[in-house]
């Protein structure tokens, strides 16, 4: 008689302190949701406050089309990676403009970690409610599985469901990964003065666009730009920061290159966690509709390198450019290039902190992302023949590339790149290349040059 055995999972390496453990899968043994974590809270008030924010974010639309009819969002569906030592909960805004991250650090989670993985739950009102009311006296229990996440007090138990993402959180995921990884970090707040700025921030309820200003000790919010100063598209973007003040450390804020709309992180840094929102440059532009990963999508032979890498990045809590280009004998522009792909296929995460990726594994078939990126699927299906090389030599290329309505006309140079287009007179490169540019860079691959 022939047996057949169905596994839960796939053995993975966990990686430790000193030395790696193998995590060995099995056929499901005693437990039908084998777990990733499961231990207590050691700092449980601060931890069940970190969740409810990340929560809250998913739950809340900062903006609301002319088109569209407000109504109550029910979207609240965290992400949890365990990497074996800490771990993260990340979510997305229903307009996709701004991204939450707690980081649950090794002080604040006793060492329940079984195994290196990710899932997604819909945090629905029992479960927010059992966050609201944990105190630090409770013994808090936390259990991640690979579907489900549950919190245990004396209160109770409450237990939440894997939920499918939405294809535009898919989407925000990929961009914000790399909006963050261009990030430079403008400046840096102490316990006094990020208790300072954010008790300011929580008194400040006026809308419009508003500077963080940094200067003499203290940071102020004002409503012109002055040197040093960083943009903050939609104030009320930030409350819940205010939410964690009383327990700040620090207060780290980092930005995208662009000088007058650039993306926003403000990572605050808690004790053994740390709580950090990103904010698209501007309250009506979700970073699901941002391009700038597409250029390494379309680029063949980056994302042949990126799945020969993978296997390298494989339960790694942190994946730094340089060290991977070592291990894969590339160059580092290459090997972020590739960590790029790896993001947009919901492998990898950014921390800023330390300026390095993390792996996690989003439930997302991979095969499926072009369809999750229209431009590049149109520049796609415009086909070789669509594109005419007009002039092509050293570092000049120009070339003809006939779309659905007319024939557009892409120039690039050492100074960029740009189109005829009417998409490229909108928004020129701070969205990502257009169709035309990306069906020029496709045909190229097949050029010689």
């Amino acid at each position: 008689m022939r047996v057949g055995y169905e596994y839960a999972r796939a053995s993975t390496v966990l990686p430790g302190a000193t030395v790696d453990e193998v995590a060995l899968a099995t056929s499901g043994g005693v437990s039908e949701h084998p777990f990733l974590f499961s231990g207590f809270l050691a700092r449980p008030r601060l931890c069940a406050a970190l969740l409810l924010s990340v929560s809250k974010v998913a739950g809340t639309r900062f903006y609301v089309p002319a088109a569209m009819v407000a109504k109550t969002v029910r979207l609240a569906d965290p992400v949890v990676t365990a990497d074996g030592r800490r771990l993260r909960f990340e979510s997305f805004a229903a307009c996709t403009g701004v991204y939450a991250r707690a980081d649950l650090l090794d002080g604040s989670i006793d060492d329940g970690f079984v195994r290196t993985g990710t899932t997604n739950v819909d945090f629905n009102p029992p479960m927010r409610d059992a966050l609201a009311l944990v105190r630090d006296s409770d013994a808090a229990h936390l259990a991640v599985g690979d579907d489900e996440v549950t919190l245990a007090t004396v209160r109770g138990s409450v237990t939440e469901r894997k939920v499918k993402l939405p294809d535009r959180w898919l989407r925000g995921f990929a961009e914000v990964q790399v909006a963050q990884a261009a990030m430079t970090l403008r400046f840096e707040l102490g316990p006094v003065g990020a208790k300072r700025f954010l008790s300011t921030l929580a008194r400040t309820n006026r809308r419009g666009d508003w500077w963080a200003l940094p200067g003499n000790g203290a940071t102020a919010i004002v409503s012109k730009p002055g040197p040093g100063a960083v943009r903050i598209a939609g104030l009320e973007r930030l409350h819940l920061l205010a939410t964690h003040a009383r327990h700040a450390r620090a207060l780290r804020v980092w930005a995208t290159p662009d000088t007058d709309r650039p993306a926003t992180a403000w990572e605050l840094d808690l004790p053994d966690t740390r709580f950090t929102l990103v904010l698209s440059p501007e309250v009506d532009r979700g970073f699901s509709g941002e391009g700038n990963v597409l250029r390494d999508l379309a680029d063949p032979v980056i994302v042949r390198i990126a799945e020969e890498v993978r296997p390298l990045i494989d339960g790694r809590g942190q994946i730094d450019a340089r060290g991977l280009a070592t291990a894969a004998d590339i160059d580092a522009t290459t090997a972020r290039r590739a960590l790029n792909v790896l993001a947009a296929s919901g492998t990898a995460g950014f921390e800023l902190a330390s300026e390095s990726f993390f792996h996690r594994e989003l439930p997302f078939d991979g095969d499926a992302l072009a369809l999750l990126h229209p431009r590049l699927q149109g520049a796609r299906s415009l086909g070789r023949g669509a594109v005419v090389f007009l002039e092509q030599g050293g570092s000049h290329t120009v070339a003809a590339v006939t779309g659905v309505h007319d024939t557009y006309v892409v120039r690039r140079s050492p100074t960029g790149t740009s189109c005829t287009c009417p998409w490229y007179e909108s928004h020129q490169e701070s969205r990502g290349p257009c169709k035309h540019v990306l069906a020029m860079d496709l045909a190229l691959v097949e050029v010689p040059s």
